[in-house]
């Protein structure tokens, strides 16, 4: 990317039709996160409201917080959620809204995963 550029946020909608699913997703990228070494320090992981999650890439500030600053988001929201998601998908740049299943026990899916949150690539396929 050239000095001065700004890149388009890209954002991947995950959604869960059960606080099971919910939770077993987030827990598998987070295991997924922590088992790759190059994700220490580089992740930001944050709640929005209740049931709805950010992660981001992110950097550690002089007092040890982490800053959200990269340009590809996944976002977590119960399904029910619908209107809010519908507005998601009008105002962001979505481009993956999909049950948040469709990456566990998949380990391939995982790793594309891991390696567009850190931004090594642009597309993505799940």
């Amino acid at each position: 990317m050239a000095d001065g550029e700004v890149k388009q946020m890209s954002t991947i909608i995950f959604f869960s039709t059960s606080s099971k699913d919910h939770v077993k997703s987030v827990e598998t990228l987070v295991e997924a996160l922590r088992a790759d070494g190059r994700c220490e320090h580089k992740i930001c992981f944050r709640p929005i409201t209740q049931n709805f999650f950010q992660f981001i890439r992110g950097e550690l500030d002089d007092n040890g917080v982490m800053q959200p600053i990269g340009c590809h988001e996944i976002l977590y929201l119960p399904s029910v959620r619908k209107a809010e998601i519908e507005r998601l998908k009008r105002t962001k740049n979505v481009i993956i809204k999909k049950n948040s299943m469709c990456f566990v026990n998949k380990e391939e899916k995982t790793k594309k995963l891991v390696d567009w949150l850190l931004e090594e690539t642009e597309e993505i396929i799940l």
